[in-house]
């Protein structure tokens, strides 16, 4: 089955990811088609034929299977042509659509400093779940995982470690950011409501009055 990669900046108007049996997504798919010829994959051969310009990717590639797989072609609604489609592609080269048979689930994860919600899409084949897609929903911080450090200097109360996430709380506190510094500061050596204040949110709290930390 032949597909055709079309991308133009950030524009996609075909793409193709190969889902099953082993995942290669869009990145990894256009490194290994930089150059027209045949590419050998474990569970594949990618015959490839490259017309690129400076300014896009423009390819054609035909994947002649040696065991079944499952690939999506799609394109992006911001470039005015949405489509995505899911194919499996049989041993004799046989093509069938599975894009009715995707489901699509609210999952919860934790990353790092975060919790976040995705709209996961997937289809199960042969006993395994396969992810075809995930958009992020929502994403909210987790304040047991940040951990901020106060200290004084030169009659001002300075902020430094995870603030990034609590930027907005620390703008209510009267808090400026020094870019330079890259920390947080504001007049007067009063840090006790301060830290009680972060405290109460759940973010750990370190007070470190020996930091030589100047701003200007």
């Amino acid at each position: 089955m032949e597909f055709e990669i079309f991308t133009w900046g950030s524009c996609r108007f075909g793409e193709v990811k190969i889902l099953y049996p082993e995942a290669v997504n869009e990145e990894k798919l256009h490194a290994l088609t930089r150059r027209s010829g045949r590419v050998e994959l474990s569970f594949a051969v990618l015959e490839v034929e490259n017309s690129d310009s400076s300014k896009n990717i423009k390819r054609k590639v035909k994947i002649l299977p040696k065991t079944e797989i499952i690939v999506r072609y799609y394109g992006k609604a911001s470039c005015s042509k949405s489509f995505d489609e899911i194919y499996l592609i049989k041993i004799n080269g046989e093509v069938e659509e599975l894009s009715s048979s995707i489901k699509q689930e609210i999952t919860e994860v934790e990353e790092g400093k975060y919790k976040k919600e995705y709209l996961v899409r997937f289809l199960e084949y042969n006993g395994k779940k396969i992810e075809i897609s995930r958009e992020e929903l929502k994403r909210e911080v987790i304040p047991e995982k940040l951990e901020v450090i106060i200290t004084t200097k030169d009659g001002k109360t300075i902020i430094s470690g995870d603030t990034y996430q609590i930027r907005s709380l620390l703008k209510t506190l009267k808090f400026k950011w020094d870019g330079r510094q890259r920390v947080w500061y504001r007049e007067g050596n009063d840090y006790g409501e301060i830290q009680l204040r972060l405290e109460g949110e759940g973010i750990k709290v370190i007070v470190d009055t020996s930091q030589e930390k100047v701003v200007s």
